[in-house]
C-alpha cells in the first residue's frame, strides 16, 4: 500500500509535467534522427557510456575535426519522453524511473538493518548524461589531500596541482561568490550556481559560526567550514554533461552518438582492443576502433564489460567459464560514501515554504519562472578524526526539506514496514532534515559477475561498516551535529532532534549514548551512491591496480577506462565533479598521446 501511494503520486506529477512541457514553448527536444545515423565500420575512437565522464571525453576528442568518435550509450535521451531531467528540484522523481538502472547491493552483514532485505538501492543514470542527468546536482571537488594521496601512492600526475587545471576547465563559476579565485574556472561548459535557501539559512550559518566554523568555498583546496551549496545549473535548468557538453556538439560531422546501444564486450586480438560488440534494436553488432576504445560506463558497467571481455580476476573468470585475457583485480577496491538523514522539528513560526519539491505549485513556479527553491541551506565539512588526514571525514548537509510522508515512503529508502509505520507518526511539516555523509570510509567491498550474460546485474557487495572505525566516525559526526543544538541560533528556532529508533530497532539502547548511535548507524545508514574504485589506477607494480596513471588497462593495448571506477580512494566530496574532471583529463591525455603536441 505504501509504495503504491508513492507510485500514484509520481505518476500524477509526471503527467502534470508532461502536459506543461508540451504546451509551453521552452520545451527542448533533440533534432529528428540525430541518434540514428548509419554506423560506419570503423571510428578513430569508441567511447562506451555517455555519462559524467564519457560525454566529456567524446566531446573533447571530437574537437579535433580530423578525428572520428562514436559514443555508445545504453540508455535513452534525457529529453524523452519529457524534459523532467531539466528541472533541478525534481531529481528525486528520476530515482527508480526508466532513466535509472536501479541496481541493488547484496544483503549487508554489518549495516542496513532497517531496510527491506537489508540491502541498499543503487541509483545509476541509464540516460544521456548518465548520473549527471538524475543526481542532486551538488558540485564539490574534494580537498587537496585527496588527490595528493593518489599521487603519493603511485597515480603519477594525479596530485591536486595536476588535476586543478581540469576542474577549472570544466566549470564556469561566475554565478558564485568565488569567481575571482585563482582556483576557479570562468569559461567551462558546466555553469556553477551558488544557491540561496529559505529564511532558515541565516540561522544555520550563524549556528555554524557559533561552533567555530567560518564561511568557505566548498571548492577550495581546504574546504573545512560552512559553505553555501553550489550546483550545476544554468538559466534555471540542470547543466548535465548531456545538456552542456554533448548537445552543443551533436552537429559535428565527426561525432556520432548512438542511444539504446548496450555494449557487451570489448573485442580483443593479440592483447589489443580493436573494437566493441553491442546490441541495438535487438541486433548484435560489431564496430571497430582505429586508435582506442575508452570505457566510461561507470563503476558497475566498466568493470562488468572488462570481465565479460576476459579481463579480470583469474579465479573468478574461470568460475564463470570466461576465457582469460589478462589477470587483473577488476571489481575489487569498491568504496562508497554512507548517508544518514535525521529530522529536526522547530517551534519558531518562520512561515517556511516546506512544501515538497514535487508539489504542483512548485512545479508551476519552476516552469513559468525558471526558478525554484533549492533544498540545501548549507554544508559543514569537518575533520572529526585527526589521525586520518586524506580530507574531511564528515559532511553535514542542512536542508529545508520537511520530514513528510513522501520521504518516509520513498522506495529509494525502502524501510521495513514496522519502521515505516512508526516514522509516519513523526511526520511534521514544520521541520528540516540534516543529512550526514561519511566521506572517508575504510570499509572496502567488491563487485562480481552473477552470470556470463551482460544483461544480468552483477553481485555488488560494498561491505558497509565492515571496518570498525567507520561506525566510530559516524558517532563523532553525530556529536558534531548535536553541538549545533546548543547554539543560540538553533535554540532560537526551537530545533529539536526527532528520534529514529522504533520498537525492536535500537529502542532498547540508552538514548544518546555512543552505543545508541552505533546501533542507529548500523540500522539507518545507507548508500550515497558515490561508488568508486573497481578499475583502480596507479603504478603497474601495484597488485591492486587495473589501469596505469594514463588510464590504460594493464596488459591490453588501445584500451582505457575513464570514470569513477579508476579512483584510488574516494574523495571527500560528492563525486560528480571529480568524475567530470577525470573525463577532461582523460581526453587531454588521449589527445596528447596521439599528437604529442596538444596543450590544455
Amino acid at each position: 500500500m505504501f509504495f503504491a501511494e508513492v507510485i500514484v503520486r509520481k505518476s500524477a506529477i509526471a503527467s502534470l509535467v508532461y502536459f506543461l512541457a508540451m504546451v509551453l514553448p521552452e520545451r527542448k527536444s533533440d533534432p529528428p534522427g540525430v541518434y540514428e545515423k548509419p554506423f560506419k565500420e570503423m571510428y578513430d575512437y569508441i567511447v562506451v557510456g555517455a555519462g559524467s565522464a564519457g560525454s566529456v571525453v567524446a566531446t573533447r576528442l571530437s574537437e579535433d575535426y580530423d578525428t572520428s568518435v562514436l559514443l555508445l550509450e545504453a540508455g535513452m535521451s534525457d529529453l524523452e519522453p519529457d524534459d523532467v531531467t531539466q528541472i533541478p528540484s525534481l531529481w528525486g522523481s528520476l530515482i527508480g524511473s526508466e532513466k535509472d538502472w536501479g541496481y541493488h547491493s547484496v544483503q549487508q552483514k554489518y549495516s542496513h538493518f532497517a531496510y527491506e532485505n537489508e540491502r541498499a538501492y543503487i541509483a545509476q543514470g541509464k540516460v544521456l548524461g548518465g548520473s549527471s542527468s538524475i543526481n542532486a546536482q551538488n558540485i564539490v571537488r574534494g580537498s587537496r589531500n585527496n588527490y595528493d594521496q593518489w599521487e603519493h601512492e603511485g597515480a603519477v600526475s594525479w596530485g591536486y596541482d595536476d588535476v586543478l587545471p581540469f576542474f577549472r576547465k570544466l566549470e564556469n563559476a561566475t554565478d558564485t561568490s568565488y569567481g575571482d579565485s585563482i582556483l576557479r574556472g570562468l569559461h567551462g561548459p558546466i555553469n556553477i550556481k551558488e544557491t540561496t535557501g529559505s529564511i532558515l539559512q541565516s540561522f544555520h550559518q550563524t549556528a555554524a559560526k557559533e561552533i567555530g566554523f567560518s564561511t568557505v568555498d566548498c571548492n577550495s583546496d581546504d574546504p573545512i567550514g560552512f559553505c553555501k551549496n553550489q550546483m550545476n545549473v544554468k538559466d534555471g535548468k540542470r547543466c548535465s554533461t548531456s545538456t552542456c557538453y554533448i548537445r552543443p556538439a551533436l552537429e559535428r560531422h565527426n561525432l556520432q552518438v548512438s542511444l539504446r546501444s548496450r555494449v557487451t564486450k570489448v573485442l580483443i586480438r593479440s592483447n589489443k582492443a580493436v573494437g566493441v560488440e553491442f546490441i541495438k534494436d535487438g541486433k548484435r553488432r560489431r564496430i571497430f576502433a582505429k586508435h582506442e576504445v575508452i570505457l566510461s560506463a561507470g563503476f558497475i558497467s566498466s568493470a562488468q564489460i572488462l570481465m565479460l571481455s576476459g579481463i579480470g580476476p583469474r579465479k573468478h573468470l574461470q568460475q564463470m567459464k570466461i576465457p582469460l585475457k589478462v589477470d587483473l583485480p577488476v571489481g575489487q577496491n569498491l568504496y562508497d560514501h554512507l548517508l544518514f538523514a535525521v529530522q529536526y522539528n522547530i517551534t519558531a513560526p518562520l512561515n517556511i515554504n516546506n512544501k515538497k519539491a514535487s508539489e504542483p505549485d512548485r512545479i508551476l513556479e519552476y516552469i513559468f519562472n525558471r526558478e525554484g527553491k533549492n533544498e540545501v541551506e548549507g554544508i559543514i565539512l569537518q575533520n572529526v578524526n585527526p589521525l586520518y588526514t586524506r580530507g574531511p571525514q564528515i559532511e553535514l548537509q542542512i536542508t529545508n526539506k520537511a520530514y513528510e510522508e513522501g520521504l518516509v515512503l520513498d522506495p529509494y529508502l525502502a524501510f521495513k514496514k514496522e519502521i515505516v509505520k512508526e516514522h509516519l507518526k513523526r511526520v511534521d511539516q514544520n521541520s528540516f532534515i540534516v543529512k550526514m555523509f561519511l566521506l572517508q570510509p575504510r570499509s572496502k567491498g567488491h563487485l562480481r559477475l552473477s552470470s556470463k550474460s551482460p544483461f544480468s546485474s552483477p553481485f555488488i557487495d560494498p561491505r558497509y561498516l565492515s571496518h570498525p572505525e567507520d561506525i566510530e566516525d559516524f558517532v563523532r559526526g553525530i556529536r558534531l551535529m548535536r553541538s549545533l543544538e546548543q547554539t543560540k541560533a538553533w535554540k532560537s528556532i526551537g530545533a529539536t532532534l526527532v528520534r529514529q529508533d522504533v520498537p525492536g530497532h535500537c529502542s532498547e539502547k540508552k538514548f544518546d549514548s555512543d552505543n545508541y548511535w552505533r546501533c542507529i548507524g548500523r540500522h539507518f545508514l545507507t548508500t550515497a551512491t558515490h561508488f568508486i574504485g573497481t578499475c583502480r589506477m596507479g603504478s603497474v607494480n601495484d597488485p591492486s591496480v587495473v589501469v596505469d596513471s594514463r588510464l590504460r588497462v594493464i596488459g591490453i593495448k588501445n584500451l582505457r577506462v575513464a570514470d569513477a571506477s579508476v579512483m584510488r580512494y574516494i574523495p571527500s566530496c560528492h563525486t560528480n565533479a571529480p568524475v567530470m574532471m577525470i573525463g577532461e583529463k582523460a581526453a587531454h591525455m588521449i589527445r596528447l598521446d596521439r599528437t604529442h603536441r596538444y596543450n590544455i
